[in-house]
């Protein structure tokens, strides 16, 4: 059994992109998170030391808190956005994720 060379890239250019996207959530997540966190109206209350302004340990604890839903509907429109990618005449995409 043989197999396809282009079925093979395909797969490839698949794989690829739902890794970039994944990795992009791990990065980005996170940074989101603490810039919400920054724009709370609370945020002098529950993010900064009573004593000075310093930030406190507060402000990064579950930062990946709700990362698996993010990932989830990531990796779905990876595929779409791929196959948005069509080319006319194209029928393997050629579009990427991430």
């Amino acid at each position: 059994m043989s197999v396809d060379p282009h079925n093979a890239r395909n797969m490839d250019i698949w794989i690829a992109g739902a890794f970039a996207a994944f990795t992009v959530d791990l990065l980005v997540y996170p940074l989101d998170t603490i810039k919400t966190r920054m724009q709370s109206p609370d945020y002098k209350k529950l993010y900064t030391n009573g004593v000075d302004t310093k930030v406190s340990r507060s402000m990064f604890r579950g930062v990946y808190q709700g990362i698996g839903s993010v990932i989830l509907a990531t990796l779905p429109s990876c595929k779409s956005r791929h196959l948005d990618g069509l080319e006319p005449g194209r029928l393997d995409g050629g579009g990427t994720c991430g």
